[in-house]
């Protein structure tokens, strides 16, 4: 059944009564985008401009909350929820999205997480650094260094007894880490695959030894 001119009217009543409710209780860009994006996918109306014009609000605080918006809810939870999301953090967090990509951006948003940042530069730290290093650096204020041959970890400083209840914790953080970087991927793909091919020899030998 086609749209009648008084169901769009109604539905942009309510539209403006829900945005004049939004901005009354200090919902954040990433919210308003959300809700601008939505009802231009559902026609109530044409365009951002005549959104905008509706609303009496400029047409760059519409696209910029919708730009905002596409940031997943799982990052906008990291950083504390919508209304601890700025325009400022938001539009950092975008360029971020942008180099890094979004699968890469999920997993930062677990540690930020986990830590329970909330601070514009603490947050940012996270998003656009290494993580690992960075979730160390702020969470304990301690430095770690690598042996000489790689096999093992050192970890310095005065906040370094904090970390004593939490160290499976910490393994399992650092065991997911190097599990996601590429090289041991590939290392683990390589180690399976050959694996599977030994057993495979060793059926076909009728249980030699193949190594």
């Amino acid at each position: 059944m086609a749209e009648t001119g008084n169901d769009l009217a109604k539905q942009r009543e309510s539209s403006y009564q829900i945005h004049k409710f939004l901005r009354a209780e200090g919902a954040g860009p990433w919210e308003l985008g959300g809700r601008y994006s939505y009802e231009i996918r559902l026609g109530i109306w044409p365009s951002q401009r005549a959104l905008a014009m509706a609303f009496s609000i400029s047409v760059s605080h519409v696209s910029r909350c919708i730009a905002i918006s596409q940031l997943s809810k799982r990052v906008v939870d990291a950083c504390g929820g919508s209304d601890n999301l700025s325009f400022r953090l938001g539009k950092k967090l975008l360029s971020i999205l942008k180099k890094i990509g979004k699968a890469e951006m999920e997993r930062r948003a677990i540690y930020a997480e986990r830590l329970g940042l909330t601070s514009f530069e603490d947050l940012l730290e996270v998003f656009s650094s290494d993580v690992l290093s960075t979730l160390i650096k702020i969470s304990t204020r301690i430095n770690v260094s690598v042996s000489d041959d790689g096999s093992s970890l050192s970890i310095h400083g005065r906040d370094a007894k904090n970390l004593i209840p939490h160290i499976s914790r910490l393994e399992g953080m650092i065991n997911e880490f190097l599990a996601s970087i590429p090289e041991n991927k590939a290392r683990k793909r390589r180690d399976k695959a050959k694996k599977l091919r030994r057993t495979r020899m060793r059926s076909a030998s009728g249980g030699l030894d193949v190594s």
